[in-house]
């Protein structure tokens, strides 16, 4: 969603909107999702976008990124994010991860648990990144 044309406040209340908890159907089993902000903004922040690890669906984040990137096209980042990131996707993965621990840099204890730097164990529950398998994303529309 292009964030264009609208007052710092009327983004407010589309990001109350589009981050409100909701429950969905998913390969036939309830859930509730609540998106998760990134608060970190790139650029000017007005293209509003969802990455969906396939990990963790249907639970996804929403973030802001420059208005001139078009997600589908790697070229349209400018030099030094082209350079830094190389893709649309690995600029939104990194945009997660700044604020949110990636389970793939911890060991899994084959018990559905992980373990951090001090040896303690912890399980995985979003919004913590998991993109093993995947992500997908795009514009949010709804």
């Amino acid at each position: 969603m292009m964030l264009t044309g609208y007052s710092e406040e009327e983004i407010e209340k589309i990001l109350k909107h589009f981050t409100r908890e909701y429950e969905c159907h998913f390969w036939g089993e309830k859930h509730i999702v609540k998106p998760c902000l990134i608060e970190h903004i790139h650029g000017d922040g007005l293209q509003l976008v969802y990455l969906t690890p396939l990990d963790t669906r249907p639970n996804y984040y929403l973030l802001r990124i420059d208005s001139s990137i078009d997600i589908s096209d790697d070229e349209s980042l400018n030099e030094e994010d082209f350079e830094y990131y190389g893709s649309v996707c690995e600029l939104l993965l990194q945009m997660v991860e700044e604020e949110h621990i990636n389970i793939e840099h911890y060991d899994e204890t084959g018990e559905g648990l992980y373990i951090n730097e001090d040896g303690d164990t912890f399980e995985f529950e979003f919004p913590m990144l998991s993109c093993s398998s995947g992500v997908s994303w795009g514009l949010e529309i709804s």
